[in-house]
């Protein structure tokens, strides 16, 4: 085990390795404000983004030199390790939870708790390309090859189309008994795993029929 410089000095809220094959860049987010970059294979800290409010989530672009956050900011902010240079993508009316880059797509999805999931275009930022209400806050969000899925502080689960996010194609209800923490797609895109506040992990698939054999 080896640690790596500069730590934060606040919780954690993210980590996540660069995804491409062989690569040991390390994005982590902090209640510090702080966004890190780092190369895990060197222990090296080669970037660091100052921000004014606790970052709650980020996510690499497809330039790995270049991530995405958002926090207690309520911006979605777009930062360049390489050259310093920071944008916002746009902006919600309460703290943003949830980021995610959908590489296929090229697009941005944020979830935060003003309980709106939104997508966006980085090369048109200030306009969301689609505002759903989510009707609870958003604890967690991840990404399919052709879905969103949402976790609220309702317990229920909102799955959506990527590529039309007019409505969810389906909503229900955690099997859970307690808050959401984090959600996953599993590998083959079949199904999905919940984490709760009670530390249960609970599997269920996207085909409703699937879960009752």
């Amino acid at each position: 085990m080896s640690k790596l410089p500069s730590p934060p000095v606040d919780c954690i809220s993210r980590v996540r390795f660069a995804p491409l094959v062989g690569s040991n860049l390390l994005l982590a987010s902090s209640w510090d404000a702080h966004v890190r970059l780092y190369d895990a294979g060197s222990s090296k800290l080669l970037g660091i983004q100052k921000q004014k409010l606790a970052v709650l989530d980020c996510a690499f672009t497809q330039d790995t030199m270049k991530c995405l956050s958002g926090g207690l900011s309520r911006k979605l902010v777009m930062y360049d390790f390489e050259t310093d240079h920071e944008s916002v993508v746009g902006v919600h009316d309460e703290a943003i939870k949830c980021v995610e880059f959908h590489d296929q797509k090229q697009q941005v999805f944020s979830a935060g708790w003003d309980r709106k999931l939104k997508a966006w275009d980085v090369r048109q930022p200030g306009v969301a390309h689609a505002t759903i209400n989510l009707g609870g806050k958003a604890f967690s969000m991840a990404l399919g090859h052709d879905k969103v899925i949402v976790g609220g502080s309702d317990r229920c689960v909102q799955i959506f189309d990527a590529r039309k996010l007019a409505s969810p194609l389906e909503k229900r209800e955690s099997s859970l008994k307690h808050q959401i923490k984090c959600v996953k797609v599993s590998p083959d895109q079949k199904s999905f795993a919940l984490g709760g506040v009670e530390g249960f992990v609970a599997m269920e698939y996207f085909d409703p029929a699937e879960n009752h054999r």
